[in-house]
């Protein structure tokens, strides 16, 4: 199976996350979300909510089983946000499966190609 990450930087706080995430809902990506076929997509959040509260709630009412990164970790998500250049939320960095940065412009690929921006990824 071929395996692409996606590190989400999104918060319940800003209308562009909440909107953003349901760019993620067409068939095809939530296919690819499931780890329908023999491609998956594997989105790893990474909050910027003000506190864990604000980001479980997000978490429940966006999406609710993806991989997240613990809140109370905020120096990885610091470091994190520094390693990819997260300038503005919502943003998506996609990681190959080597863990090597492919994009780091992947809202913007979502916004123009939809579904066929995994394609363009692979």
């Amino acid at each position: 199976m071929f395996v692409l990450f996606a590190e989400l930087f999104p918060s319940g706080w800003s209308c562009s996350s909440f909107f953003f995430l349901y760019s993620l809902t067409p068939p095809l990506f939530l296919s690819l979300l499931a780890g329908g076929g023999d491609k998956r997509l594997e989105i790893i959040f990474v909050s910027s909510d003000r506190t864990a509260q604000e980001m479980a709630a997000y978490m429940t009412e966006a999406h609710g089983d993806w991989l997240a990164l613990d809140y109370a970790a905020r120096d990885v998500k610091d470091s994190l946000s520094q390693a990819s250049g997260v300038r503005g939320i919502p943003m998506l960095v996609v990681l190959g499966p080597d863990g090597q940065t492919v994009t780091t412009d992947g809202r913007q690929d979502v916004m123009s190609y939809g579904s066929a921006a995994f394609e363009r990824w692979s």
